[in-house]
């Protein structure tokens, strides 16, 4: 499945990921889903919509439970000419929205996945 083949990152991968969590960044009540867990527990890729709010704690989340080095990926405006991305260590997400100015809308995509299309370099 090729879904964010703009940016050569697939969602699914036979080796490195079985499936996709797909969920929301911010719930309505403004807290972060609490299938976050759930999710770093499986062998799958997360995508987040509507989790830039979240980032900083989206990076402690995955840094408390020991996966601070999952490659992750921040996307604006996806499917538009003057897209975005950004790429680099889930720990350092709130870092790499700030430096690369990256704004609404965007999606967060964390998993193995990310680095076979982009180099993760660990500041």
């Amino acid at each position: 499945m090729q879904a964010l083949g703009f940016e050569d990152i697939p969602l699914t991968h036979r080796v490195i990921s079985e499936g996709v969590w797909l969920l929301t960044g911010t719930k309505k009540d403004g807290s972060l889903s609490a299938d976050l867990r759930l999710a770093m527990h499986s062998n799958s890729t997360v995508v987040l919509y509507m989790g830039l709010m979240k980032a900083e704690e989206i990076a402690r989340t995955y840094r408390d439970m020991g996966k601070g080095d999952t490659p992750a990926a921040v996307v604006q405006h996806l499917s538009l000419p003057h897209r975005k991305l950004v790429v680099g260590p889930v720990a350092q997400l709130p870092e790499l929205v700030a430096t690369h100015g990256i704004t609404y809308p965007a999606l967060i995509v964390i998993g193995e996945v990310v680095a076979l299309g982009h180099p993760v370099v660990k500041e």
